[in-house]
């Protein structure tokens, strides 16, 4: 070989491992990128799942099975395989926990400052977490003042025969819901009321209330009711109450008193509230309560208000004073004579004074207004009425007035009582008008609960549902049946005919607990 052929050999040569360098350089500096495998779906469906841990749970591999996908079938993308050149054995290879840069990615340029190895690195913010929502308040600080609640506002309330004075302690538990009764005939009401709501009440009762006049009362009344076919009987009776018990008690009425007629009983019949009085007058008043007298006891409660401070009206001296002027509770009686059973056949029965000055609307009912009634009766024929009307005002500190204390009056009154006579008939009376009222009251309870109700606002300021209440008596076969008889038992109890009375309340009282059924049979 000549000089020129071998030095072109070695040319060629050269230029030969030069394109294999540039080539293992190009291959270093852009190396082939393997493509990516499509990432997974964010979940899937619950079949999925279930056939995949199927598949594992049998096999001990994952194998694809076919699963029904809630989404629409998609055409597949084919992606073209890239020829990967392969890395020669001198170039270093990527380790398997590299993270790959995408050739999208924007690279850092070179003149970019690197963190050093040896920074420390910056922890992430942490929040300070928010105390639990139950967390109890700090305790309040010792001179803070706390702000006392407002004082409940005062309502009127009544004096009355069957327990509502305003020293009478509030009847335990709910009112009893009234027995939907349909309004009278010709009785036009105010429309009803909306569905009630915070603060709203029903419409006033005024406009169904027809009014008659006598010279000392103005009569309220309803249409068709007892008390408009008797109102010129009931204008009499006021009247004359009127004139009895002003005349016995020594006062002369200065104003003009209201007399709302009900054609219902509640409680005993009767209530006072100031110069307003309460009165029932149904077709059946099975209270054995004489109307002209319940008149009566109710107007001297209104005219003692007009003497003594209003909150000593009624109570032991002014249930008493009322009993006393009436000549009786329910009907005209020997209250001495009555009374006097207390100190011996009857004396379980009797009430101590001091308890009766406490709760003389808690206690046994008959009981507390004959002792009341007999207790006044006596102070008044020992002292007299001006000097017990002294007492009247001011009843918690006798010794002034009377020269004695409370418990040598009482001391003194029960030395009486057992200086006075009194029959076997009286005594029996005593105990038989107790039962009486007794089977009464389980009666209203259990089959007329209307009859337990009492408001404690004046009839004046009644609403319909107040009203409601007092339109019309219990109706059913039941309540006629039971009423009549309580009726007959009463009317037994004032004649005398005690044998007969007490028949009659064992039938009620056995009634009062049960149906019409056995109402029958009690009666047969």
């Amino acid at each position: 070989m000549t000089p020129l052929k071998t030095q072109n050999s070695k040319l060629k040569t050269l230029l030969l491992l030069l394109v294999i360098v540039m080539s293992l350089a190009a291959c270093n500096l852009n190396p082939a990128v393997p493509t990516p495998t499509p990432p997974a779906p964010a979940f899937a469906t619950a079949t999925a799942l279930a056939n995949a841990d199927a598949t594992l749970t049998a096999t001990g591999t994952l194998t694809p099975t076919e699963t029904t996908s809630p989404y629409p079938t998609s055409t597949p993308i084919t992606l073209a395989q890239p020829t990967i050149t392969p890395i020669p054995p001198s170039a270093t290879p990527v380790p398997p926990s590299a993270t790959r840069i995408p050739p999208s990615a924007t690279r850092i340029p070179p003149s970019a400052t690197r963190i050093p190895p040896s920074a420390t690195p910056v922890p992430p913010p942490s929040a300070t977490p928010l105390p639990p929502s139950n967390t109890p308040l700090p305790p309040m600080p010792p001179s803070a003042t706390p702000i006392p609640p407002p004082p409940p506002r005062p309502r009127p309330t009544p004096t009355d025969e069957g327990g509502g004075h305003p020293y009478a302690k509030p009847t335990k538990g709910p009112k009893p819901q009234p027995t939907a009764i349909p309004p009278l005939a010709t009785t036009t009401l105010p429309a009803a009321s909306p569905p009630l709501v915070a603060a709203t009440k029903s419409p006033s009762a005024a406009s169904a209330w027809l009014t008659a006049s006598t010279p000392h009362y103005t009569f309220y009344y309803l249409s068709n009711t007892p008390a408009q076919r008797d109102l010129s009987k009931l204008e009499g009776w006021a009247e004359q109450g009127l004139k009895i018990v002003s005349a016995k008690a020594e006062i002369t009425p200065s104003v003009q008193m209201k007399i709302y007629l009900v054609p219902r009983i509640f409680w005993q019949s009767g209530a006072a509230y100031g110069q307003e009085i309460l009165i029932a007058y149904p077709q059946r008043n099975y209270t054995s309560v004489e109307v002209p007298l319940a008149f009566q006891h109710e107007t001297t409660h209104a005219l003692a208000a007009l003497i003594v401070h209003e909150r000593n009206v009624g109570g032991l001296l002014g249930e008493g004073f009322a009993v006393w002027a009436t000549g009786g509770h329910y009907h005209h009686e020997d209250l001495l004579a009555l009374a006097s059973t207390l100190t011996a056949e009857n004396q379980n029965y009797y009430i101590p004074l001091a308890a009766l000055s406490k709760d003389f609307y808690g206690a046994q009912h008959e009981i507390a207004y004959l002792e009341g009634g007999a207790y006044d009766t006596w102070l008044i024929n020992t002292y007299g009425l001006p000097k017990f009307k002294q007492y009247f005002d001011q009843p918690d500190n006798p010794l002034p007035i009377l020269g004695k204390s409370n418990a040598q009056l009482e001391a003194a009154w029960l030395a009486a009582l057992k200086a006075t006579p009194h029959s076997a008939a009286d005594v029996r009376y005593v105990q038989l008008q107790v039962r009486y009222y007794d089977v009464m009251r389980v009666y209203e309870t259990n089959k007329d609960p209307d009859a337990r109700y009492l408001p404690a606002e004046s009839p004046s300021t009644w609403t319909t549902t107040i009203l409601s209440h007092f339109l019309a008596p219990a109706s059913s076969l039941l309540n006629i049946e039971l009423e009549d008889k309580l009726i007959a038992a009463g009317n037994a109890i004032v004649s005398r005919d005690l044998d007969t009375a007490a028949a009659l309340l064992d039938q009620v009282a056995s009634a009062s607990a049960t149906n019409l059924y056995q109402m029958v049979l009690v009666t047969l």
